[in-house]
């Protein structure tokens, strides 16, 4: 027989990521609704632009479950550029941010602003949009 010993750190872990999945489980849910509610007010919507890739998900899945396809119908665009949309069909058009780079400036913003050196600021940090195949081509 072998064991393996689970530490208070490992259990404090496994519950922190417990506790993740099912919040993520809930943007889903709540995205889904949100989306089939937009339906109702705009049965001919063509694209939805989602505020979060797993909010993207969400939409998708209520997009299909009307009969729709994604992208012929509705194209889907989130934001994030999360792994998982490269695992979808079809893979998710998002916005990928820099976030380390937001993390940095963010940083030094706050701590120059601790030190009273400067003014709050608005910066535009660059991001990517990755072509997946959820949005559709517009004919020029």
């Amino acid at each position: 027989l072998t064991y393996t010993q689970v530490t208070a750190a490992d259990v404090t872990e496994l519950m922190g990521r417990q506790k993740h999945l099912q919040e993520e489980s809930a943007k889903l849910a709540e995205a889904n609704e949100r989306m089939r509610r937009l339906f109702e007010q705009m049965p001919d919507l063509t694209a939805v632009f989602a505020m979060a890739d797993v909010l993207a998900v969400g939409a998708i899945r209520a997009i299909r479950d009307r009969g729709l396809r994604v992208p012929e119908d509705v194209s889907v665009m989130g934001f994030d550029g999360i792994e998982l949309g490269n695992y979808l069909s079809p893979r998710l058009t998002t916005v990928r941010q820099a976030r380390e780079r937001i993390a940095d400036r963010s940083l030094e913003i706050l701590l120059s602003d601790i030190a009273g050196e400067r003014p709050a600021v608005h910066e535009l940090l660059p991001f990517d949009i990755v072509e997946g195949e959820s949005a559709a081509k517009i004919a020029r």
